[in-house]
Protein backbone atom coordinates (compact mmCIF):
# COMPACT_ATOMS: atom_id res chain seq x y z
CA UNK A 1 0.00 0.00 0.00
CA UNK A 2 1.42 3.19 -1.08
CA UNK A 3 1.65 5.97 1.37
CA UNK A 4 -0.10 9.22 0.50
CA UNK A 5 1.95 12.24 -0.22
CA UNK A 6 0.16 15.19 1.27
CA UNK A 7 2.04 17.57 -1.02
CA UNK A 8 1.13 15.73 -4.27
CA UNK A 9 -1.08 17.91 -6.44
CA UNK A 10 -2.75 14.97 -8.08
CA UNK A 11 -4.75 12.68 -5.85
CA UNK A 12 -4.29 9.00 -6.08
CA UNK A 13 -6.84 6.87 -7.92
CA UNK A 14 -9.82 5.90 -5.79
CA UNK A 15 -9.92 9.14 -3.93
CA UNK A 16 -12.76 11.55 -4.72
CA UNK A 17 -11.69 14.88 -3.47
CA UNK A 18 -14.31 16.68 -5.60
CA UNK A 19 -17.11 14.84 -3.91
CA UNK A 20 -15.62 15.55 -0.53
CA UNK A 21 -14.96 19.12 -1.44
CA UNK A 22 -17.59 20.40 -3.92
CA UNK A 23 -15.98 23.84 -4.15
CA UNK A 24 -12.98 22.20 -5.79
CA UNK A 25 -14.98 20.98 -8.79
CA UNK A 26 -14.30 22.76 -12.06
CA UNK A 27 -16.89 24.54 -14.09
CA UNK A 28 -17.08 21.63 -16.51
CA UNK A 29 -17.89 19.12 -13.78
CA UNK A 30 -21.38 17.81 -13.68
CA UNK A 31 -21.89 18.65 -10.10
CA UNK A 32 -20.14 21.99 -10.13
CA UNK A 33 -21.74 24.56 -7.88
CA UNK A 34 -20.17 28.01 -7.72
CA UNK A 35 -19.28 29.09 -4.26
CA UNK A 36 -21.58 31.52 -2.62
CA UNK A 37 -20.49 35.16 -3.01
CA UNK A 38 -21.55 38.31 -1.35
CA UNK A 39 -23.81 40.32 -3.71
CA UNK A 40 -22.56 43.49 -2.20
CA UNK A 41 -18.95 42.58 -2.27
CA UNK A 42 -16.70 44.79 -4.41
CA UNK A 43 -16.40 43.59 -7.98
CA UNK A 44 -19.44 41.35 -7.76
CA UNK A 45 -21.81 41.27 -10.73
CA UNK A 46 -24.84 39.19 -11.29
CA UNK A 47 -25.07 36.99 -14.35
CA UNK A 48 -25.77 39.12 -17.47
CA UNK A 49 -24.28 42.29 -15.92
CA UNK A 50 -20.96 43.89 -16.64
CA UNK A 51 -18.74 44.81 -13.78
CA UNK A 52 -17.81 47.97 -15.74
CA UNK A 53 -18.83 49.75 -18.99
CA UNK A 54 -17.55 48.16 -22.22
CA UNK A 55 -14.68 50.01 -23.82
CA UNK A 56 -16.47 50.30 -27.19
CA UNK A 57 -19.47 52.31 -25.92
CA UNK A 58 -19.49 56.08 -26.61
CA UNK A 59 -19.06 58.46 -23.72
CA UNK A 60 -22.03 60.10 -22.05
CA UNK A 61 -23.66 62.93 -24.09
CA UNK A 62 -22.62 61.59 -27.46
CA UNK A 63 -25.27 62.09 -30.19
CA UNK A 64 -26.90 58.92 -31.54
CA UNK A 65 -25.68 57.54 -34.82
CA UNK A 66 -29.16 57.41 -36.39
CA UNK A 67 -31.28 60.29 -37.69
CA UNK A 68 -34.78 60.82 -39.20
CA UNK A 69 -35.23 60.05 -42.90
CA UNK A 70 -33.75 62.73 -45.15
CA UNK A 71 -31.44 64.09 -42.41
CA UNK A 72 -27.90 63.03 -41.62
CA UNK A 73 -26.87 62.13 -38.06
CA UNK A 74 -25.68 64.94 -35.87
CA UNK A 75 -27.11 67.67 -38.16
CA UNK A 76 -24.61 66.91 -40.94
CA UNK A 77 -25.67 67.37 -44.61
CA UNK A 78 -27.21 64.35 -46.37
CA UNK A 79 -25.05 61.77 -48.04
CA UNK A 80 -23.52 63.10 -51.21
CA UNK A 81 -24.27 66.73 -50.32
CA UNK A 82 -22.37 69.67 -48.96
CA UNK A 83 -23.17 73.31 -48.23
CA UNK A 84 -23.96 75.21 -51.42
CA UNK A 85 -24.52 72.07 -53.50
CA UNK A 86 -27.51 71.54 -55.81
CA UNK A 87 -30.90 71.16 -54.08
CA UNK A 88 -32.32 67.73 -53.37
CA UNK A 89 -34.72 67.98 -56.28
CA UNK A 90 -31.88 67.54 -58.78
CA UNK A 91 -29.62 69.66 -60.92
CA UNK A 92 -31.06 72.24 -63.37
CA UNK A 93 -34.00 73.20 -61.10
CA UNK A 94 -34.64 76.53 -59.45
CA UNK A 95 -35.05 76.65 -55.68
CA UNK A 96 -38.60 76.69 -54.37
CA UNK A 97 -40.44 79.91 -55.30
CA UNK A 98 -37.95 80.94 -58.01
CA UNK A 99 -38.64 80.54 -61.75
CA UNK A 100 -42.45 80.74 -61.38
CA UNK A 101 -42.46 84.39 -60.35
CA UNK A 102 -42.59 87.18 -62.94
CA UNK A 103 -39.81 89.74 -62.66
CA UNK A 104 -40.64 93.39 -62.00
CA UNK A 105 -41.48 95.52 -65.02
CA UNK A 106 -38.60 97.27 -66.74
CA UNK A 107 -38.78 100.69 -68.39
CA UNK A 108 -39.09 99.01 -71.79
CA UNK A 109 -42.18 97.07 -70.63
CA UNK A 110 -43.78 100.20 -69.15
CA UNK A 111 -43.29 102.12 -72.40
CA UNK A 112 -44.69 99.15 -74.38
CA UNK A 113 -47.82 99.05 -72.22
CA UNK A 114 -48.45 102.80 -72.51
CA UNK A 115 -48.02 102.73 -76.28
CA UNK A 116 -50.32 99.70 -76.55
CA UNK A 117 -53.11 102.06 -75.44
CA UNK A 118 -52.08 105.21 -77.30
CA UNK A 119 -50.66 103.52 -80.42
CA UNK A 120 -51.78 99.86 -80.34
CA UNK A 121 -49.67 98.69 -83.28
CA UNK A 122 -46.45 100.16 -81.84
CA UNK A 123 -47.23 98.83 -78.37
CA UNK A 124 -47.89 95.36 -79.78
CA UNK A 125 -44.55 95.36 -81.61
CA UNK A 126 -42.66 96.42 -78.47
CA UNK A 127 -44.46 93.73 -76.46
CA UNK A 128 -43.34 91.09 -78.95
CA UNK A 129 -39.78 92.39 -78.72
CA UNK A 130 -39.95 92.09 -74.92
CA UNK A 131 -41.23 88.52 -75.29
CA UNK A 132 -38.28 87.62 -77.55
CA UNK A 133 -35.84 89.08 -75.03
CA UNK A 134 -37.40 87.04 -72.21
CA UNK A 135 -37.11 83.81 -74.20
CA UNK A 136 -33.50 84.57 -75.07
CA UNK A 137 -32.68 85.18 -71.38
CA UNK A 138 -34.69 82.10 -70.31
CA UNK A 139 -36.98 83.96 -67.96
CA UNK A 140 -40.62 84.92 -67.68
CA UNK A 141 -41.98 88.20 -69.02
CA UNK A 142 -43.14 90.89 -66.63
CA UNK A 143 -46.85 91.44 -66.14
CA UNK A 144 -46.84 94.72 -68.07
CA UNK A 145 -44.97 93.06 -70.93
CA UNK A 146 -47.68 90.42 -71.27
CA UNK A 147 -50.41 93.06 -70.89
CA UNK A 148 -48.88 95.17 -73.68
CA UNK A 149 -49.23 92.22 -76.09
CA UNK A 150 -52.86 91.54 -75.15
CA UNK A 151 -53.97 95.18 -75.08
CA UNK A 152 -52.10 95.98 -78.30
CA UNK A 153 -53.63 92.98 -80.08
CA UNK A 154 -57.20 93.77 -78.99
CA UNK A 155 -57.02 97.49 -79.75
CA UNK A 156 -55.29 96.84 -83.08
CA UNK A 157 -58.09 94.47 -84.09
CA UNK A 158 -60.77 96.96 -82.99
CA UNK A 159 -59.12 99.87 -84.78
CA UNK A 160 -58.79 97.79 -87.95
CA UNK A 161 -62.48 96.89 -87.73
CA UNK A 162 -63.49 100.52 -87.19
CA UNK A 163 -61.36 101.71 -90.08
CA UNK A 164 -62.91 99.08 -92.33
CA UNK A 165 -66.43 100.09 -91.29
CA UNK A 166 -65.55 103.75 -91.82
CA UNK A 167 -64.31 103.07 -95.34
CA UNK A 168 -67.41 101.03 -96.09
CA UNK A 169 -69.74 103.76 -94.82
CA UNK A 170 -67.79 106.38 -96.79
CA UNK A 171 -68.24 104.38 -99.96
CA UNK A 172 -71.95 103.89 -99.32
CA UNK A 173 -72.66 107.54 -98.49
CA UNK A 174 -70.40 108.68 -101.32
CA UNK A 175 -72.35 106.58 -103.80
CA UNK A 176 -75.63 107.90 -102.38
CA UNK A 177 -74.41 111.50 -102.66
CA UNK A 178 -73.26 111.02 -106.23
CA UNK A 179 -76.60 109.52 -107.11
CA UNK A 180 -78.42 112.44 -105.52
CA UNK A 181 -76.21 114.93 -107.34
CA UNK A 182 -76.79 113.16 -110.64
CA UNK A 183 -80.54 113.15 -110.15
CA UNK A 184 -80.50 116.82 -109.23
CA UNK A 185 -78.48 117.67 -112.33
CA UNK A 186 -80.89 115.70 -114.49
CA UNK A 187 -83.87 117.46 -112.92
CA UNK A 188 -82.46 120.95 -113.25
CA UNK A 189 -81.04 120.30 -116.73
CA UNK A 190 -78.16 121.73 -118.67
CA UNK A 191 -78.03 124.94 -120.62
CA UNK A 192 -77.31 124.92 -124.31
CA UNK A 193 -73.86 126.41 -123.76
CA UNK A 194 -73.16 124.69 -120.46
CA UNK A 195 -71.52 127.67 -118.71
CA UNK A 196 -72.67 131.18 -118.07
CA UNK A 197 -69.23 132.46 -119.10
CA UNK A 198 -69.95 131.43 -122.67
CA UNK A 199 -72.55 134.21 -122.85
CA UNK A 200 -70.26 137.02 -121.70
CA UNK A 201 -68.91 137.77 -125.15
CA UNK A 202 -72.33 137.96 -126.82
CA UNK A 203 -73.68 141.30 -127.91
CA UNK A 204 -77.13 142.42 -126.77
CA UNK A 205 -78.59 141.56 -130.16
CA UNK A 206 -77.04 138.07 -130.15
CA UNK A 207 -78.19 137.40 -126.61
CA UNK A 208 -81.73 138.60 -127.40
CA UNK A 209 -81.87 136.34 -130.43
CA UNK A 210 -80.69 133.40 -128.34
CA UNK A 211 -83.30 134.14 -125.69
CA UNK A 212 -86.09 134.40 -128.20
CA UNK A 213 -85.09 130.99 -129.58
CA UNK A 214 -85.34 129.28 -126.17
CA UNK A 215 -88.16 131.21 -124.45
CA UNK A 216 -91.14 129.74 -126.41
CA UNK A 217 -90.54 126.29 -124.86
CA UNK A 218 -90.93 127.79 -121.41
CA UNK A 219 -93.76 130.19 -122.20
CA UNK A 220 -95.79 127.36 -123.78
CA UNK A 221 -96.19 125.64 -120.37
CA UNK A 222 -97.52 128.74 -118.57
CA UNK A 223 -101.15 127.94 -119.44
CA UNK A 224 -100.91 124.66 -117.53
CA UNK A 225 -99.19 126.46 -114.65
CA UNK A 226 -102.08 128.94 -114.36
CA UNK A 227 -104.56 126.03 -114.38
CA UNK A 228 -103.16 124.61 -111.14
CA UNK A 229 -105.51 125.22 -108.21
CA UNK A 230 -103.68 125.63 -104.89
CA UNK A 231 -106.77 124.68 -102.87
CA UNK A 232 -107.32 121.45 -104.85
CA UNK A 233 -103.65 120.53 -104.56
CA UNK A 234 -103.73 121.03 -100.77
CA UNK A 235 -106.88 118.88 -100.46
CA UNK A 236 -105.32 116.07 -102.52
CA UNK A 237 -102.16 116.33 -100.42
CA UNK A 238 -104.10 115.98 -97.17
CA UNK A 239 -106.11 113.08 -98.60
CA UNK A 240 -102.97 111.29 -99.70
CA UNK A 241 -104.11 111.19 -103.34
CA UNK A 242 -100.75 110.62 -104.99
CA UNK A 243 -102.29 110.09 -108.43
CA UNK A 244 -103.84 113.55 -108.38
CA UNK A 245 -100.49 115.08 -107.41
CA UNK A 246 -98.26 113.28 -109.93
CA UNK A 247 -99.21 115.42 -112.94
CA UNK A 248 -98.80 118.83 -111.23
CA UNK A 249 -95.50 117.76 -109.68
CA UNK A 250 -94.03 116.70 -113.05
CA UNK A 251 -95.22 119.93 -114.65
CA UNK A 252 -93.59 122.10 -111.99
CA UNK A 253 -90.25 120.25 -112.30
CA UNK A 254 -90.36 120.65 -116.11
CA UNK A 255 -90.97 124.41 -115.83
CA UNK A 256 -88.11 124.67 -113.31
CA UNK A 257 -85.72 122.92 -115.75
CA UNK A 258 -86.70 125.15 -118.67
CA UNK A 259 -86.43 128.32 -116.58
CA UNK A 260 -82.98 127.31 -115.35
CA UNK A 261 -81.76 126.73 -118.91
CA UNK A 262 -83.28 130.02 -120.09
CA UNK A 263 -81.61 132.00 -117.29
CA UNK A 264 -78.20 131.67 -119.01
CA UNK A 265 -79.40 133.46 -122.17
CA UNK A 266 -81.96 135.81 -120.59
CA UNK A 267 -81.19 139.54 -120.90
CA UNK A 268 -80.42 141.43 -117.72
CA UNK A 269 -83.86 143.06 -117.55
CA UNK A 270 -85.70 139.71 -117.30
CA UNK A 271 -83.15 137.28 -115.82
CA UNK A 272 -84.30 137.87 -112.22
CA UNK A 273 -87.85 136.83 -113.05
CA UNK A 274 -86.58 133.68 -114.81
CA UNK A 275 -84.41 132.72 -111.83
CA UNK A 276 -87.26 133.35 -109.38
CA UNK A 277 -89.65 131.22 -111.45
CA UNK A 278 -87.13 128.35 -111.51
CA UNK A 279 -86.70 128.53 -107.74
CA UNK A 280 -90.42 128.79 -106.87
CA UNK A 281 -91.54 125.92 -109.11
CA UNK A 282 -88.95 123.61 -107.47
CA UNK A 283 -90.12 124.69 -103.99
CA UNK A 284 -93.78 124.04 -104.82
CA UNK A 285 -93.02 120.66 -106.44
CA UNK A 286 -91.03 119.53 -103.39
CA UNK A 287 -93.73 120.77 -100.99
CA UNK A 288 -96.37 118.60 -102.69
CA UNK A 289 -94.75 115.64 -101.01
CA UNK A 290 -95.28 117.00 -97.48
CA UNK A 291 -98.62 118.37 -96.32
CA UNK A 292 -97.11 120.57 -93.61
CA UNK A 293 -94.67 122.23 -96.06
CA UNK A 294 -96.99 123.21 -98.93
CA UNK A 295 -97.59 126.97 -99.13
CA UNK A 296 -100.26 128.06 -101.67
CA UNK A 297 -98.78 131.58 -101.81
CA UNK A 298 -95.62 130.18 -103.45
CA UNK A 299 -97.69 128.86 -106.33
CA UNK A 300 -99.44 132.24 -106.76
CA UNK A 301 -96.09 134.06 -106.84
CA UNK A 302 -94.77 131.61 -109.45
CA UNK A 303 -97.77 132.40 -111.66
CA UNK A 304 -97.07 136.14 -111.38
CA UNK A 305 -93.42 135.62 -112.42
CA UNK A 306 -94.63 133.52 -115.36
CA UNK A 307 -96.93 136.37 -116.46
CA UNK A 308 -94.02 138.82 -116.40
CA UNK A 309 -91.83 136.52 -118.50
CA UNK A 310 -94.61 135.93 -121.01
CA UNK A 311 -95.21 139.66 -121.37
CA UNK A 312 -91.51 140.41 -121.83
CA UNK A 313 -91.10 137.63 -124.37
CA UNK A 314 -94.05 138.89 -126.38
CA UNK A 315 -92.67 142.44 -126.36
CA UNK A 316 -89.08 141.45 -127.18
CA UNK A 317 -89.47 138.51 -129.53
CA UNK A 318 -92.74 139.55 -131.18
Amino acid sequence: MTSENPNSPNPTPGDEPAAAHPEWAGPDSAGFVPPAQDRFAPGFSAPGEYPHAPADLPPAGYAPSYAPPGQAPGGQPPYGGYPGSAPAGGYGQYPAGRGNERPPAETFDIVAFILSILAPVVGLILGLVSSARARRERRLMSGLGVASIWVGSILTALSTLLIGLGLLMTMVFGAAFLGFAASTADRVGDSSFGDYGDYQDLSDTEQRELYCGEAPALVGSFAELRALDATALEAALRAGDDEALTGPTDLLYEIADDAYSLSFSAPDDIVDSVDTLSYLTVVVADSLQHVDVFVPADLDEAVREADSIEAYTAATCG
